[in-house]
């Protein structure tokens, strides 16, 4: 009897947590051009790399609040781009590929072309677009829930 009150215990703590975070669904660059001219809307693409950490915090934290994910997913595209990836993307009829800068790095020509401030890219950034693809903001640095919250509320 005790195992079973025990495990009705941890089954209800895991499904009560569940419902705290949102997953997020991304938008994959192919599949933007069509749903732009099905629906337009603005578009949030999120500049990051597998080893910055606040890149990591911004999708951990920031894109799993359930008001952040519910305002995405209802009023814009979302789409993930990892600056270190090196599969060519087609984007405003163009493609862009994977430029390497050393002998280990390198940086996506998208990622460039979206991300660079000041001819800098910093890890994250947090680009919006209209849904005629030009950009109208450009956040460089870790956006928290309450801050990337204000910025979608302008649109």
């Amino acid at each position: 009897m005790r195992i079973l009150i025990s495990f009705i215990l941890v089954l209800s703590f895991f499904s009560g947590s569940e419902s705290t975070a949102q997953e997020m669904h991304w938008t994959k660059f192919e599949n933007l051009n069509d749903s732009i001219r099905k629906a337009p809307k603005p578009i949030l693409v999120f500049i990051h790399t597998d080893w910055c950490k606040f890149c990591e915090m911004q999708d951990k934290n920031t894109f799993t609040n359930t008001e952040v994910v519910e305002k995405l997913s209802r009023d814009f595209y979302a789409l993930k781009l990892n600056s270190e990836s090196k599969s060519p993307i087609k984007f405003l009829n163009r493609t862009y590929t994977y430029k390497s800068t050393g002998s280990v790095t390198g940086t996506h020509q998208l990622a460039e072309f979206l991300g660079k401030k000041g001819g800098e890219l910093v890890y994250p950034t947090t680009v919006l677009l209209t849904s005629e693809l030009n950009i109208s903001s450009r956040e460089t640095g870790f956006i928290n829930t309450e801050d990337l919250l204000e910025l979608l509320k302008a649109y």
